[in-house]
């Protein structure tokens, strides 16, 4: 959960701000391999400056692009200095998005990317353990 804020690039001003929610999914792993995470995304328009704003649900889906460069060491990152691709989800966008489909972009504020890791070395060692026989 978070919030946000849609700023028009030329004039910085704040569009429309508001709340999210990101629903817990399942990934899979090659998807780290691949560099790109699909997530999707419960947004809330909550204010809209100047104007009498109604609670408003869309759903989105953020095309989050991994720091694959350690990959060979099993550990990922968000990247973030990319820019992530922002999706409407729509009936007919169930499978990878096309870049025709693109609503926005999205950029994530660069505190401490260093310490939020997604280090899978111990992998094995959990591989390990569950296909032990517990009896």
């Amino acid at each position: 959960m978070g919030r946000y804020c849609l700023i028009r690039d030329r004039t910085k001003e704040i569009m429309l701000s508001g709340d999210f929610n990101i629903p817990l999914t399942r990934h899979w792993l090659n998807e780290l391999d691949r560099g790109k995470i699909l997530i999707d995304v419960q947004l809330y328009v909550t204010r809209v400056p100047g104007q009498i704003t109604y609670l408003n649900e869309t759903r989105l889906v953020y095309e989050l692009i991994i720091d694959k460069h350690l990959r060979d060491d099993h550990i990922y990152s968000v990247d973030y200095g990319a820019k992530h691709t922002v999706y409407l989800l729509t009936d007919r966008l169930r499978s990878i998005p096309v870049q025709s489909d693109a609503i926005g972009i999205m950029k994530l504020q660069n505190s401490y990317p260093a310490a939020k890791l997604i280090d899978l070395r111990g992998m094995q060692f959990l591989r390990d353990d569950y296909s032990r026989d517990f009896r």
